[in-house]
C-alpha cells in the first residue's frame, strides 16, 4: 500500500485502478510517523465512485454507517427510505413519523388503521368503520358527544330518535312537514 501525506494544502489528485479503492485513515499517534497504526477507516472511495463514510464497502453513491447531522437542506429526487423513526422539525421521534409544526398535503392521504385527531377530538375506528366526534368509542356510523349545529338543513333519510323518545320516521313527514324542536 502506497502512504500520500500533504499537510501543506495542496490539492490531492488520485487515480484509482479499477480494482482498488481509497482509503482515507488517521494515525493513532502521530508521535512516531513511521511507527504508528492507523485507526479505523474515515472514508473509503471505491474505484466505481462510491464514497462510504463509517465502512469500507459503499454500496450506494453515499452509504454511511453512524448518525448524520445536515444543518442545511437534504433533498432527494427520487424514493427515501428510513428504517426507524423519524422527526421532522423534532429531535424526539416516538412514532414513525413525528411532525412538530404544521405539515401540508396537496395529494390523498391515506391512513391503514384508526386516525386518532388530538385524542378525542376525532377518531375514526378503521376495524369498525365509525367515526366518533369528542369520543373515542363511537357506537353508530357517526357518534357525536356534543352540541352538533347545522346552518342549513339536516337530512334524515329514515329514522331519528330525540331525546330518547319515540322515534320519528320518514313516512311522518311530508315535504312541507317543519320539525321544530
Amino acid at each position: 500500500s502506497n502512504e500520500i501525506e500533504t499537510s501543506t494544502g495542496l490539492d490531492l489528485n488520485v487515480r484509482i485502478p479499477s480494482d482498488r479503492k481509497v482509503f482515507f485513515q488517521k494515525r493513532v499517534d502521530d508521535s512516531d510517523p513511521s511507527n504508528t497504526p492507523y485507526s479505523a477507516n474515515l472514508m473509503v472511495i471505491d474505484s466505481s465512485g462510491k464514497v462510504g463514510i463509517g465502512t469500507s464497502t459503499p454500496n450506494n453513491a453515499l452509504t454511511v454507517i453512524g448518525n448524520v447531522s445536515a444543518t442545511g437542506s437534504l433533498s432527494a429526487n427520487s424514493s427515501a427510505h428510513f428504517g426507524g423513526n423519524v422527526g421532522i422539525g423534532t429531535v424526539f421521534a416516538n412514532k414513525r413519523l413525528t411532525v412538530d409544526g404544521n405539515a401540508c398535503i396537496t395529494q390523498e392521504l391515506t391512513i391503514n388503521g384508526d386516525l386518532n385527531v388530538d385524542t378525542d377530538t376525532l377518531f375514526v375506528d378503521a376495524s369498525t368503520d365509525k367515526v366518533g366526534i369528542g369520543t373515542l368509542l363511537p357506537n353508530k356510523t357517526l357518534s357525536i358527544a356534543g352540541d352538533l349545529s347545522a346552518n342549513n338543513s339536516l337530512f334524515i333519510s329514515n329514522s331519528a330518535t330525540i331525546g330518547g323518545t319515540a322515534p320519528i320516521s320518514y313516512a311522518d313527514l311530508t315535504e312541507e312537514s317543519q320539525l321544530v324542536l
